[in-house]
């Protein structure tokens, strides 16, 4: 039906978005975006403040980026918004998109072949995921100083010429939250589940991040002083190439995880479970840290290697498998390491 509100024409659509600010019981209305819809100024096509729904399987291919300003709520609605090589951008200041998808069988998805990703987050703009699966093949959210906030989501990205990197995230500034997600990415060399630099704060809880690639694959890698929390997540590194590496999660930064589970998996030439470098703490309580080499040569597994900075394992489990040619440690430290029951 269509209703008027404020001077405007408004096709309502009554989806219970499960969107945290909202609640589950929240009736809003939408905007039914069609092809028709889809028109474009300037190389994109630009939506308001309000909230839409898809009424339509929709692609970008031909008209262009989306662009989104002031507080925008996408709702899927079991359709697939598919992006071509253009990404979700943000205009005005302080937007917010918030993209979910109501439908109660079969969902949606958001597809893109950019090299930037499905979206970009610059600046003072937030991207909020509620139950949205994303598939890219270079990025799956790429944020420049937003702020992101998944939750109960997929993304999953894969790139796999040989000389080709993937990144399900990556934050350059800014704040990352991840929450009941799985995150995947795959490349012929570099793979990053997520990625934090920059000085960002990340996030993560009961969910799941594997990266997979020929040279080195992380399942989490901060860097330039980010902080990383972490809660009941799974956190995996597995190398394809045996020159390669493999790590759970590569921390420069401060990380502090309770009840996960780190591995590093593969043939590659440096397999470790949690590998923490520099002038930072590594805080671990009742995690289980594993290294498991495939490689039958000359290769390195540990389960936690402290490069030489403070980690503290608080009744955890850490183990070193394979890697016979060389070194296999469960743990390997040149700061301090300090082991508690």
């Amino acid at each position: 039906s269509v209703d008027e509100m404020d001077g405007a024409l408004y096709i309502t659509s009554y989806h219970r978005h499960s969107l945290r600010e909202n609640g589950e019981e929240t009736v809003i209305f939408n905007t039914e975006l069609t092809a028709a819809d889809l028109v474009s100024q300037y190389g994109k096509v630009t939506l308001k403040e309000g909230t839409y729904v898809l009424g339509e399987d929709l692609s970008m291919g031909n008209v262009g980026m989306l662009s989104v300003e002031g507080k925008v709520t996408l709702c899927l609605a079991g359709h697939d918004l598919d992006l071509g090589g253009n990404y979700i951008m943000f205009g005005g200041k302080g937007s917010t998109l918030q993209i979910c998808d109501c439908a109660k069988e079969e969902k949606g998805q958001i597809l893109t072949t950019s090299s930037t990703g499905a979206v970009l987050v610059n600046g003072n703009h937030t991207l909020e995921l509620y139950g949205v699966s994303v598939k890219g093949t270079a990025y799956g959210i790429n944020s420049q100083g937003g702020t992101v906030k998944i939750y109960e989501s997929t993304i999953s990205v894969e790139n796999m010429g040989e000389k080709n990197s993937a990144y399900a995230i990556l934050v350059s500034g800014g704040s990352a939250v991840v929450e009941n997600s799985v995150l995947t990415a795959q490349a012929g060399s570099s793979a990053f589940a997520v990625n934090a630099m920059n000085k960002n704060v990340l996030e993560l809880k009961n969910s799941t991040l594997k990266g997979t690639a020929g040279s080195n694959a992380f399942g989490v890698l901060t860097t330039n002083g980010s902080v990383a929390t972490m809660e009941n997540c799974d956190l995996v590194g597995e190398s394809t190439d045996v020159t390669g590496a493999a790590m759970g999660a590569n921390s420069c930064g401060d990380l502090t995880a309770k009840n996960c589970r780190f591995t590093a998996c593969g043939v590659g030439n440096n397999i470790f479970g949690i590998y923490s470098y520099g002038d930072v703490t590594a805080s671990l309580t009742d995690c289980t840290v594993t290294a498991d080499s495939q490689n039958t040569g000359s290769a390195t597994a540990m389960g936690a290697n402290n490069g030489s900075g403070i980690m503290t394992l608080k009744n955890c489990t850490v183990l070193s498998k394979g890697a016979e040619g060389r070194f296999s440690f469960g743990a390997y430290s040149v700061g301090k390491l300090t082991i508690e029951d």
